[in-house]
């Protein structure tokens, strides 16, 4: 990372209570929230089906969109296609803590690279 800039974490609501061990397992280069403040990075969401998932594609057009599915299995087998079609950059079916930490830095290397904001030099 340049500048010693750390990449966003933007957690949705259903999701806040996974910021103090997300931010611990990803660590330094990653700052966790639940507040919106920039526009790219990684945003992690709850299943919001895949209208919920356009909708976020729109208000965030540069950042990495994970969707995060803790109630198990998806109610149809093609809900994560649908979820991914719509703009979702990854759909993760009752992960562990790790999988989680491991998808987000991997969206961060190959998504935000791209994205990033241009610091004035």
């Amino acid at each position: 990372m340049e500048n010693g800039s750390r990449i966003p974490v933007l957690l949705s609501a259903g999701l806040a209570e996974m910021a103090p061990a997300l931010s611990g397992a990803l660590g330094r280069g990653f700052e966790v929230t639940t507040e919106a403040g920039s526009d790219w990075g990684v945003m992690l969401t709850g299943p919001v089906g895949p209208a919920g998932v356009a909708f976020l594609r729109i208000c965030y057009p540069t950042a990495a969109l994970l969707v995060i599915d803790r109630r198990g299995r998806p109610g149809r087998s093609s809900a994560v296609v649908d979820n991914l079609e719509a703009g979702a950059d990854g759909y993760l079916t009752s992960p562990t803590l790790a999988e989680v930490a491991s998808h987000v830095q991997a969206l961060a290397r190959r998504y935000t690279e791209y994205n990033r904001p241009v610091s004035a030099a």
